[in-house]
Parts: C-alpha cells; sequence; structure tokens
C-alpha cells in the first residue's frame, strides 16, 4: 500500500509512523501497518511509505451492534487490550521517534480564542457560558498533571479493522496523529462512534483502576472536541456542518446539566 504525504505536516506525520511502528509491531496485540520503506520528502517531491495492506472491513457500529453478545465482548476486549499495551509504551521511545506532546491547555485557550471570534455571534449566553467553562476548566484541576501515554489520537471504527467470518478485530491503521498526551482521549471516539456498550467492554480490559478520572477526562476531551468540529465548520463556512455541531453541542450541554 502506497501512502503520499499531502502537506508537510503529513509528511512529519507519516516519517514518525516509519520510525515508531515497526520498533512497536511486535509488542502490540493486534497488527499495525509496518511501513517497508519511506521517503521522508525533498523538494518538491513528496513523502511517501510502502508497507503492506492489512485485511478486513472496518469494523462500524452497525457491524459492532449486529454482532452477539460474546462477539461483542471479544471485539471491545480487543481494543481495550491493545489500548493498554499502546498506552504502556516506553514514552522515552516514542519522543526520540519525534512524537509530538499535547498541551491541553494551551490547545483549549487557543480554542477559546476562535470560539469568541466564530461561535458567540451564533450561540445564546447561556451556551457561550456553558462553552467557556469547558474550555477553562479542566477535570482535576491542572492539564499538565494528567499522565502522558502515547496515543493512537484516532481510533475512531474506520481504523479498527475485523475479520468477519471470525468476529474478531484483526489490526487497527492510521497513525497519523501519534502524540504523548492524556490516555482518555483515545476513549472519545469510541464512546462518541459505538456508544457505552462499547467502551464499557473495553475497559474491562484495560487496566485503569489506577486512573479513576479517566470517564470524566474523556468527557470533558468529547465537549472540546465537538467545540473544535463546530468552530472548524464556521470557519471554513460548512453551515450544514455547523448545524449538525450546534445541535450536537447543545445535546451535550443537556447532558451535562441534566
Amino acid at each position: 500500500m502506497l501512502r503520499v504525504a499531502k502537506h508537510a505536516g503529513a509528511a512529519a506525520a507519516l516519517v514518525r509512523e516509519c520510525r515508531l511502528l515497526p520498533r512497536l509491531a511486535s509488542t502490540l496485540p493486534l497488527a499495525v501497518p509496518e511501513p517497508e520503506f519511506c521517503f521522508a520528502g525533498e523538494g518538491d517531491d513528496p513523502a511517501f511509505a510502502l508497507h503492506r495492506e492489512l485485511p478486513g472491513p472496518a469494523l462500524t457500529r452497525e457491524r459492532y451492534l449486529a454482532l452477539p453478545e460474546p462477539a461483542r465482548e471479544r471485539c471491545a476486549g480487543a481494543v481495550g487490550r491493545f489500548l493498554a499495551r499502546l498506552h504502556a509504551t516506553d514514552l522515552a521511545l516514542a519522543r526520540a521517534c519525534g512524537v509530538p506532546e499535547v498541551d491541553y491547555g494551551r490547545r483549549a485557550a487557543e480554542l477559546l480564542e476562535r470560539a469568541r471570534e466564530g461561535l458567540w455571534p451564533r450561540l445564546a449566553e447561556e451556551d457561550r457560558r456553558w462553552v467557556e467553562r469547558r474550555l477553562t476548566v479542566f477535570p482535576g484541576g491542572d492539564p499538565a498533571r494528567v499522565p502522558r501515554v502515547l496515543l493512537h489520537g484516532d481510533l475512531s471504527p474506520d481504523h479498527i479493522l475485523y475479520d468477519e467470518a471470525a468476529a474478531r478485530v484483526t489490526g487497527v491503521i492510521d497513525f497519523g496523529d501519534l502524540a504523548a498526551g492524556d490516555p482518555a482521549w483515545d476513549l472519545v471516539y469510541l464512546y462518541e462512534d459505538y456508544g457505552e456498550d462499547f467502551l464499557e467492554r473495553a475497559m474491562r480490559a484495560y487496566p485503569a483502576e489506577g486512573d479513576p478520572g479517566w470517564r470524566v477526562r474523556m468527557r470533558w476531551h468529547l465537549a472540546v472536541d465537538a467545540v473544535r468540529w463546530a468552530v472548524e465548520c464556521v470557519e471554513t463556512g460548512d453551515e450544514e456542518g455547523w448545524r449538525e455541531g450546534e445541535r450536537y453541542l447543545l445535546a451535550l450541554r443537556a447532558e451535562s446539566t441534566a
């Protein structure tokens, strides 16, 4: 499979994958891409990487919900065990391969400035206050004190591969958002796209006893990501996306105050 970087940021991400994934592949319980050749880019020639394509369709929400009970437990548990092992990766190795660290405080502050510019004219006063609280109050007080682990960064259903005949998860792809950050972030799309059922099953396979705040932080990241999406829709003039983003923001606000 050939992957070609479309811009400088994607090129840097591709190089990080090429450095790190071959070192991680044998330690992970699910298959991941193992680049066999990587070109970092030069002049007008874009960065690209070659690796064997991993088999299987994506484990969509629809496929997951259609599974019988034992298969749901098996698939969600496999993802939980994968995350546990990925999150146990030595961060010194990840940083040596160029993996960046997320500054949640700075990211939220920058997003708040963009939200004031783009969302404030479109939101009622009480909704503005809710967004501002979410972007200025981090669960536990100080985002810098949250444990840091190696994150996949974009663990959505289209990046989780599935063997239909065996009804099991076989691999995880698309590591372009590798980062050192809060382990709760890697749970956001599992919850958002699969639902509570999947998340609970996955976390039974993930040793989270030493991190009792993971659920609260996951919901914080969920809300912040929803604000980001709404802001980007406004900034790009995507009115249909904005209307959907607004409905989602208001639903999250109602859920948080229920």
